[in-house]
């Protein structure tokens, strides 16, 4: 009688004993809803552990293990994708409120947050152990928020 293995696991294997193994990360991610006074507040954060790859390959992950992730983007020539809209609540141009990519220092404290305004979803890949906030904003969030620094990986 023979024995079966998926498919995932087989590739898992082969990757790691030729020394291609992927490099794996853990990383906290929220979505929230950070103007007050909206009715629509909402916080969801997930801890997801997964491959190093660019941040919108994770937001797709996301989106699959919980409903609240779900997201629209939209193409910018300079910056690549951008989100738009996220657990159902699209970008205001009008009101300048709009989904906004912060680093989060300290878990549940958003003084510590840092903008990532400088990185795109498309490009930005993820450090272990980091702490990744999409926050709908009103469009004064960088004269309040400092710019994270550039780091690469």
């Amino acid at each position: 009688m023979g024995w079966s293995v998926p498919i995932s696991a087989l590739v898992a294997f082969l990757c790691v004993a030729s020394g291609n193994a992927e490099e794996r990360i853990s990383i906290q991610y929220t979505a929230e809803n950070l103007i007050t006074g909206d009715n629509r507040v909402f916080k969801a954060t997930l801890q997801l552990e997964t491959e190093k790859m660019p941040l919108h390959d994770i937001m797709f992950e996301a989106a699959h293990i919980d409903s609240r992730f779900e997201f629209r983007t939209a193409h910018h020539e300079d910056f690549g994708h951008y989100v738009v809209e996220m657990n159902n609540l699209p970008e205001d141009l009008a009101m300048e409120r709009f989904w906004t990519l912060l680093k989060r220092d300290h878990p549940d404290v958003p003084q510590s947050d840092c903008a990532l305004s400088h990185a795109g979803i498309s490009t930005y890949q993820p450090f272990d152990g980091e702490h990744l906030v999409f926050a709908y904003e009103t469009s004064d969030i960088f004269e309040r928020i400092p710019e994270c620094p550039i780091l690469h990986s």
